[in-house]
């Protein structure tokens, strides 16, 4: 299982997140095809710009709940007090795609910010 998390701001668009997506696969070896989902806190279910992401990239969403956010946020590397603040976890894109991979999963690498999105990725050679 391979699971991308993603964390934007509101109504960043497709194309930005496609791009930082696939930055962050091709830096880490993979492509999209290896992808499993594109992992999104639930509440960031209405954003088109993931929506229009998930179609120029072929992967499917999956929405993380929040308590599923929370355990995960434990086990990421990158933790932000701005972002708890706003959100309530202490990281997005790592948390979302650990939770995603599932709980013997690890992050694949850095993640990559940019001003607008941030992306991570989390694998479970498991499954």
């Amino acid at each position: 299982m391979i699971a991308v998390g993603i964390g934007c701001r509101r109504d960043v668009g497709g194309d930005e997140i496609a791009a930082v997506v696939r930055m962050t696969l091709a830096e880490a070896g993979l492509t999209p095809a290896e992808i499993d989902c594109l992992a999104v806190p639930r509440f960031k279910q209405d954003e088109a710009g993931i929506h229009a992401a998930a179609t120029m990239l072929a992967l499917k969403i999956r929405l993380i709940e929040p308590p599923d956010l929370e355990h995960a946020a434990g086990r990421a590397t990158t933790h932000s007090l701005f972002v708890m603040a706003q959100v309530g976890v202490s990281s997005v894109a790592e948390a979302a795609a650990l939770a995603a991979a599932g709980p013997a999963s690890r992050l694949h690498g850095p993640r990559r910010a940019t001003g607008a999105v941030t992306c991570a990725i989390a694998i479970d050679e498991a499954t």
